[in-house]
């Protein structure tokens, strides 16, 4: 089964609503050849094993913060910060508080 998508000119909501209980659910955004996008929904005390991507990739937290342990340093991700990684490097993502993650990755980058 295919992954959903958004198309050319389609819009999602990337945060709840404030009376709105029920979190949105991780999920892929979209995908280009260039580049994919997925919304990273993680609650404290969960975390993502170290892992690499091909290509560059930013984290941006939407909610709540993250610790992410990236070029031999571990870093906080507060609301409203955003770190990039360069092509290949390899990257654990800790979920300090209920939070939510736009994560961004360039797929055909040249180098």
């Amino acid at each position: 089964m295919a992954i959903p998508h958004l198309q050319s000119g389609d819009k999602t909501q990337l945060c709840p609503a404030a009376d709105n209980a029920a979190p949105i659910a991780t999920r892929a955004l979209f995908k280009t050849p260039a580049m994919e996008a997925m919304l990273l929904n993680l609650p404290a005390g969960k975390h993502i094993a170290e892992h690499q991507v091909a290509g560059p990739i930013t984290l941006q937290c939407l909610s709540g913060t993250a610790s992410i342990e990236a070029v031999n340093t571990r870093k906080e991700l507060r609301a409203g910060e955003l770190m990039f990684l360069e092509a290949g490097a390899p990257h654990a993502v800790y979920a300090q508080s209920d939070c939510s993650l736009l994560v961004t990755i360039a797929l055909n980058a040249a180098g």
